[in-house]
């Protein structure tokens, strides 16, 4: 079988080890979201912000790390949080809304 440029493989019961061919089907990228959200296997479904199930921050603490002159490093090991973080948070690149 040859897919064409628009179509991938869809797995039925979503488990990676499997290898039963009668698990897969073909589809769109469209159908392959549609199937993801139906499932809740989405990110977004984990929630946002303080809302994400593994979330370290607050909004309160986002907005003390925005308004401190201390340095990445010094405010990821406050807050536990790698220095990525710290910075994409006063690039306003995460947390957008607070």
């Amino acid at each position: 079988m040859v897919l064409e440029k628009t179509q991938v493989v869809m797995h039925k019961c979503d488990n990676p080890g499997c290898v039963n061919i009668d698990h897969l089907s073909v589809g769109t990228l469209s159908e392959n979201s549609t199937d993801m959200v139906n499932k809740g296997r989405q990110v977004c479904g984990f929630g946002l912000g303080e809302a994400h199930y593994d979330s370290k921050l607050t909004a309160e603490k986002v907005l003390l790390i925005r308004a401190s002159s201390e340095t990445h490093a010094s405010l990821s090991r406050a807050y536990g949080v790698s220095t990525t973080t710290i910075r994409n948070i006063r690039k306003r690149k995460i947390w957008k809304s607070v």
